[in-house]
């Protein structure tokens, strides 16, 4: 909703690098700005609901920092769909439940290509 989604700007912009959601239950967008990552919702892992497709898929996020002269920075994003339940698994890259995953995030998302 826009008041998690203000809170989470808020967040970011008074200092943190990474911000994640989680309640949806369902995999929503990711933006970056000004270098700083959030992730507005990783869906689920074990807790799957079996009547919804997107409530059966969550979102493992891997995020490289590089540490050099100028601090610490966010150098690479990646967003990796899962199947949820007891035993969650990564989905195959270029399954369709895999790619309906990926595009329906990177149609939530702004600032980060999501493939």
């Amino acid at each position: 909703d826009r008041g998690s989604l203000r809170f989470m700007r808020a967040v970011s912009a008074a200092g943190a690098h990474m911000v994640f959601g989680h309640h949806p239950h369902v995999p929503y967008g990711v933006e970056v700005t000004d270098g700083k990552l959030i992730v507005h919702s990783l869906g689920n892992f074990v807790f799957r609901q079996p009547s919804r497709f997107r409530t059966q898929r969550g979102l493992a996020v891997g995020v490289e920092l590089v540490k050099d002269s100028t601090g610490v920075r966010i150098d690479s994003v990646a967003c990796l769909p899962v199947s949820a339940g007891f035993q969650p698994r990564f989905l195959p890259p270029g399954s369709a439940d895999a790619d309906t995953t990926v595009r329906r995030t990177a149609r939530f998302s702004r600032g980060i290509d999501i493939d």
